[in-house]
């Protein structure tokens, strides 16, 4: 059973008092029925992440916007000034981020003026795979990133360090050992587990994790696979379009 703290229920009080009583019905509706879907699984407690966690934490003082976008370490697709965000942390290891990739895709193009999507990384089962993504994304920019990813998550459960290098080798890495070098790296390593240390902080615990964020600066959680046709009633509703 889900228990909501005390702080969320203030925040989400907080939130909805400036919605409309209409859009924060459908709202709140969406988001009690995406709550049945959540599908939790606990960190891994590695020495890395808890670094990087610690790292993160004295870095900003405690102050730090962790959903703040930044366009140039940030892997985006979609609206260039988007009236939503989402945000949303991810696994190449996980069924249900496999299944949440294509809704995410979908979203974007129904609305590509108006929804930018965030990709970070939070790898439980395939820290090889968000390696190699991140790798592809700071060496050959964010289209690759968002090319190897759709590939990578085509080929779920099967992704082995094959296609990891043939789908780099496809959009413009040298060779095998060009490849593996970058996915080697401490730049890599740091920025995936930055993320996952990012992830830990705002009290994510499972994987897909989704953060829908407006123009305003409001957010509401989007846990686990959200139907597309939830996630679209929420980003709808916020965009004004209903």
């Amino acid at each position: 059973m889900h228990i909501m703290h005390e702080e969320n229920k203030n925040h989400i009080k907080k939130v909805f008092s400036g919605l409309t009583t209409q859009k924060a019905i459908i709202i709140a509706g969406a988001l009690i029925a995406i709550s049945i879907l959540v599908s939790q699984i606990f960190f891994n407690r590695s020495s890395a992440l808890t670094d990087a966690t610690n790292r993160i934490a004295e870095e900003s003082g405690g102050a730090k916007l962790l959903y703040e976008v930044d366009d140039k370490e940030d892997f985006i697709r979609g609206a260039k000034r988007p009236k939503v965000t989402i945000v949303e942390f991810s696994d190449f290891g996980c069924g249900f981020c496999a299944s949440f990739h294509p809704t995410l895709r979908d979203i974007v193009e129904k609305y590509p003026d108006d929804v930018a999507w965030v990709y970070r990384h939070l790898p439980y089962r395939n820290n090889e795979a968000a390696l190699a993504s991140e790798c592809v994304g700071q060496r050959l920019g964010d289209e690759a990133f968002w090319q190897y990813s759709d590939a990578l998550f085509a080929e779920f459960p099967d992704i082995t360090n094959d296609i990891l290098v043939q789908e780099a080798l496809k959009l413009g890495f040298s060779s095998e050992e060009d490849f593996w070098e970058c996915q080697g790296s401490e730049e890599v390593a740091k920025a995936v587990q930055e993320n996952a240390a990012e992830a830990r902080l705002i009290g994510a615990n499972g994987t897909p994790h989704s953060i829908v964020i407006t123009s305003d600066g409001e957010t509401f959680p989007l846990r686990g696979a959200t139907p597309f046709a939830q996630v679209d009633q929420i980003v709808s509703v916020l965009i004004g379009k209903k």
